[in-house]
């Protein structure tokens, strides 16, 4: 075969802009000299912390001393957890009731994705006492793929897929997602905390994403994640008739709202 029949075809890109060699690296003619870059699959391998299915907040102290929330926009009024999850965390005196977090996992069929671990770092834990509830969502839960339930009194977690009996202690076991199994997952965190404390905290999450190890983190020592565990509403009360929210047209803080009777 001769030069001037020779065609090379290389499945990458090329970085030579001479007359004769196209996009695809294929060179045609004498003398051709040719560079290419190999292209390597496009990754999708992601993992995202936030909080998740918080209806209610938990104030240390009187509903005339409740702080000023920030606004939010009025068609917001039957679910506005998420636009106060920033002020929870600047305001020392307001606790999530419970802790819950969303973990969204996501991975192309050339990904690896693995959550090897969920922990907590406790900060500082105190006996809970009278207080005021805060509501901020009105509407139901929604269920993700995976429940994780973090003890954070025997430093244990476990984990099981939705509707399923079996139980799986983590570490060793681990949420894989991708290498054939691509798609999205959703896993829902929760913290099993001693009941009737303040708790002061951080979630951690270790993962591995495409070979490298990766740590996600909600809450800090200078800005902890805040909670209580009322397991029988003796502090934060079992009647959401008497929890405040803020109205979004009169600007006040209101025993009982509802927002589903605004005009």
């Amino acid at each position: 075969m001769g030069l001037a029949a020779l065609v090379v075809s290389i499945a990458a890109a090329c970085t030579d802009s001479k007359e004769g060699i196209n996009g695809e690296c294929n060179a045609q003619g004498d003398n051709n000299q040719v560079v290419c870059n190999a292209v390597l699959p496009r990754t999708y391998g992601d993992v995202k912390l936030s909080l998740y299915n918080i209806f209610r907040a938990f104030y240390i102290g009187h509903p005339q001393d409740l702080p000023r929330p920030l606004d939010y926009p009025e068609d917001e009024a039957q679910s506005h957890c998420d636009d106060w999850s920033g002020w929870f965390a600047a305001t020392p005196d307001i606790y999530t009731v419970g802790a819950s977090f969303k973990l969204e996992i996501q991975a192309g069929s050339s990904d690896l994705v693995v959550i090897k671990d969920v922990r907590s770092k406790i900060f500082n834990r105190k006996a809970a006492s009278a207080g005021t509830l805060i509501k901020c969502s009105y509407g139901g839960g929604s269920n993700a793929g995976v429940s994780v339930v973090v003890d954070t009194v025997k430093q244990r977690t476990t984990f099981s897929e939705f509707d399923s009996d079996e139980t799986r202690v983590m570490p060793p076991g681990s949420i894989t997602l991708g290498q054939g199994d691509a798609g999205f997952l959703n896993a829902q965190i929760t913290l099993d905390s001693k009941h009737g404390h303040l708790y002061e905290g951080q979630i951690i999450v270790d993962a591995i994403v495409n070979g490298v190890e990766e740590t996600y983190v909600w809450g800090t020592k200078d800005s902890p994640f805040r909670w209580v565990e009322d397991e029988t509403g003796e502090f934060v009360g079992a009647d959401d008739d008497e929890a405040y929210d803020w109205h979004p047209q009169q600007k006040k803080w209101v025993k009982g709202f509802d927002p589903f009777s605004m005009p």
